[in-house]
């Protein structure tokens, strides 16, 4: 189970003012940078850079930033910033 931010929060995330202060600059950051989705995972670490259909990933340790392709096979239905964190991640 992981917690998900959006902007204004819907029925399936919260809004990114109800995030701690850790994730709320992540996500200022992301929007400077233009990140579509930051992951930040407890357990797993990843590293190095995977290009898929949609996103070029970038991976560093425990946090997982994802950009659309300039041109991508399946574009995005939804190009809001998102961050998905494991939902356990401060106990």
């Amino acid at each position: 189970m992981c917690i998900t931010y959006s902007e204004n929060g819907s029925r399936t995330t919260l809004p990114i003012s109800e995030a701690p202060l850790k994730q709320k600059v992540l996500w200022s950051l992301g929007n400077v940078f233009g990140i579509n989705i930051i992951r930040i995972r407890k357990h797993k670490t990843r590293y190095g850079t995977k290009e898929g259909n949609t996103f070029k990933g970038r991976h560093f340790g425990f946090y997982s930033f994802f950009t659309e392709l300039k041109r991508p096979v399946q574009p995005l239905w939804n190009s809001s910033m998102t961050i998905l964190e494991d939902n356990n991640l401060y106990s």
